[in-house]
């Protein structure tokens, strides 16, 4: 049934030390009731190589037989969580070779006949219901931690964790009721109320997570039942759900407070959601920040269902009908968008506020129907359908005046200037293209209220307009551009952004290095930049257009955290500039970022740095000081095949958790179990330790 951890104890398998170095591939699949096969197989593919358009249009068949062929020389591990059907099973196994070299595939099931189906040959694992010392033992650590209960509450917290009769889910969905702080009333009224009850006939958590969400701040609830606006099993991207809540007008601004303090006050929300067990971390940034989440499916339900009662968002197909007096405010339609909009059933109504759809494959939006959301909405707050494919913007879109947020995927080269100027309370924009460049013809400078601007293309920004010489140019609050031209770093561009957060600059970066007459270069224009906490630059060009110099070190702004280069082609006896940015806690270097045969960096010292990632390089001697990398706590190794060996100072490094070798060679393995032997004498057992060691080295 569901709750009972199947999911909780293969992911302790599957980040199982000894597994690490045994497997590689290893690799997770969620596949729930309503998984997308074609979509399952890209993602599986996206681990190995680099998902193009001719992928996907391959058809279901080839894209399995694509993945056979990459793991068929491979020793692979793979989760197949949440199977179904016997149907689902053959469905996907197609895409899994039987190499004979000790692969395994572990799968989830709530059906004991699916898990006979797929192996007749031996019993399958079911696991238990959790003894009452083990409920109490539980309930314990989701409220308290590390702490011990004080022992007034303890005799009631144990009446509480036997009510869960044994089920995990129940215990860690009834913690989100109790505080840790909470008065002995308060634990006794829990614990003498009527408990939903919940066993193998009454499969139901509704009442049970009802609860917990009765019990939830004010502020919190609506943030909690809006999760279940994306599909069941979606992966939802932690940006997206703290820029919407903002959009829906979940976080309140308070006295005294500035718009930039709202997506601080949602990134509490969401980790509060977290600490109280109604949402689950699927991956974190290198800086702990959460980057993906996703609700469980029990709980997705109850926020379905609560949702619908209390008018917040309506999910729908092409066959709902809605009284037309309680056509509720928010609107979701996934899988059977096109059936939806080709309807003459669908809804019309001022009130809508929110137009929400999450499909699994990109789906093409036929002329005909283009106008259809922009003309049945026309007050819309909220359009996410990035998922979605225009051809061509419909002019009915740039008569919403109220958007605040707009994720859109189009064929366009252009963003044009006029109509989407009416645009004024844009918030944030996603603006995805099929061009790998955008021509931004409209004045985003005078969206006054626009914060963020993400597109998969390279912008080319228009110029400020000229201010006046009575009046200075107004600044903008824009905190995102991801991605511009180097054409775009211009001196104006960032004297209207000194608030920028975050930027990406992708093409060909030569245009930005070069130094002009006067000895500036574009590059400089980021001094201007106080605020900027992360930096991706991203090289586009010919192997004529190498870059020529590295910027010197005062030339990045002082305030960088993160920054990851691709594909720059810098000297690595440059990448010393970079140990004078004393915040400087994440560093990536994709894909030939540096280049040379030997990088020393003995003499530098990366005061802040905890997260560094070296991929596809020529290097192949390294030499390093522990005193290097004081608190790094992460080091991955990716495509290094010529690497002879990994400085084993780094296992002198107390703070160093995790090595990670991907394609590197024999010698570097070598080194980093040289390492993982210096890191048990630190700490003792490497496992309660910490430290982890990866390694996936090709059959040579």
């Amino acid at each position: 049934m569901a709750g009972l951890g199947k999911t909780t104890l293969t992911k302790m398998v599957f980040k199982d030390q000894d597994l690490r170095l045994e497997y590689f591939p290893r690799l997770w699949v969620y596949v729930s009731r309503t998984f997308n096969r074609k979509q399952i197989f890209l993602d599986i593919l996206s681990n190995f190589i680099k998902i193009t358009k001719e992928f996907h249009d391959m058809s279901e068949e080839s894209l399995a037989l694509t993945i056979q062929d990459v793991l068929v020389s491979e020793k692979y591990f793979i989760v197949m969580d949440d199977v179904w059907s016997k149907k689902d099973w053959d469905y996907l196994k197609i895409a899994f070779p039987n190499n004979t070299k000790g692969s395994r595939v572990l799968v989830t099931t709530r059906h004991e006949k699916v898990a006979l189906y797929i192996d007749s040959t031996c019993i399958p694992h079911q696991l238990k219901f959790l003894s009452n010392d083990e409920s109490w033992e539980l309930l314990e650590k989701c409220i308290f931690r590390k702490e011990k209960c004080a022992p007034p509450l303890e005799n009631l917290g144990k009446c509480i964790a036997i009510k869960c009769n044994g089920l995990p889910l129940a215990v860690i969905t009834i913690a989100a009721v109790l505080d840790k702080n909470g008065t002995l009333d308060e634990w006794k009224h829990v614990a003498e109320n009527p408990f939903p009850v919940i066993n193998q006939e009454n499969q139901s958590y509704n009442e049970l997570v009802k609860l917990s969400y009765d019990h939830l701040p004010f502020h919190l609830k609506d943030c909690f039942l809006y999760l279940a606006a994306f599909p069941i099993g979606h992966d939802i991207p932690a940006w997206k759900l703290i820029r919407l809540w903002i959009a829906e007008g979940f976080i309140p601004l308070m006295e005294g407070e500035y718009s930039s303090d709202l997506e601080r006050t949602a990134e509490k929300y969401l980790e509060d959601l977290v600490d109280r067990n109604l949402l689950m971390v699927l991956r974190r940034r290198a800086d702990g920040q959460i980057k993906t989440c996703r609700i469980h499916d029990t709980l997705h339900e109850f926020c379905k269902k609560e949702a619908a009662t209390k008018n917040l968002f309506h999910e729908m197909d092409h066959r709902t009908k809605l009284d037309v007096n309680e056509i509720p405010r928010r609107l979701c339609v996934h899988s059977s968008i096109l059936e939806f909009l080709k309807s003459d059933n669908k809804p019309s109504s001022e009130h809508v506020r929110s137009f929400l759809s999450y499909c699994s494959k990109e789906v093409e939006i036929p002329n005909e129907c283009r106008a259809a959301i922009p003309k049945s909405f026309p007050l819309l707050r909220v359009m996410d359908v990035e998922s979605l494919k225009f051809k061509l913007l419909p002019k009915e879109l740039y008569s919403l005046y109220h958007l605040r947020f707009l994720a859109v995927s189009t064929d366009l080269k252009l963003l044009p200037a006029r109509p989407f100027n009416n645009l004024w309370n844009m918030q944030t924009l996603v603006f995805n293209s099929s061009h790998n460049s955008l021509e931004v013809k409209a004045d985003i400078w005078s969206m006054s209220k626009l914060r963020h601007v993400h597109s998969n293309s390279s912008m080319v920004l228009p110029p400020p307009p000229k201010s006046s010489k009575r009046s200075a140019s107004v600044s903008t609050d824009i905190k995102t551009l991801s991605t511009i031209s180097p054409s775009s770093c211009t001196g104006d561009i960032f004297d209207k952004t000194p608030d920028l957060q975050k930027l990406g600059i992708r093409g060909n970066l030569a245009e930005l290095m070069d130094v002009k007459q006067g000895g500036v270069s574009l590059f400089d224009n980021l001094q201007k930049l106080d605020r900027l906490e992360n930096l991706k630059l991203i090289n586009y060009a010919l192997q004529s257009n190498k870059l020529r110099s590295f910027p010197r070190a005062e030339k990045f702004p002082r305030r960088l955290r993160k920054m990851t280069l691709f594909n720059t082609a810098f000297e690595w006896k440059d990448l010393s500039a970079l140990g004078s940015l004393d915040e400087l806690e994440v560093l990536k270097l994709e894909d030939n970022a540096f280049r040379g045969e030997f990088c020393d960096v003995r003499s530098v010292v990366f005061k802040q740095l905890q997260y560094f990632r070296i991929g596809r390089t020529d290097l192949v001697s390294w030499t390093a000081s522990k005193d290097s990398f004081p608190v790094l706590k992460c080091l991955f190794l990716r495509n290094c095949t010529k690497l002879v060996s990994v400085p084993v100072e780094f296992g002198e490094i107390e703070s160093l958790k995790l090595l990670e070798l991907y394609c590197t060679n024999k010698g570097a393995v070598k080194s980093a179990q040289k390492i993982q032997e210096l890191k048990r004498g630190v700490n003792g057992d490497t496992k309660k330790g910490g430290f982890q060691l990866s390694v996936y080295l090709p059959e040579q």
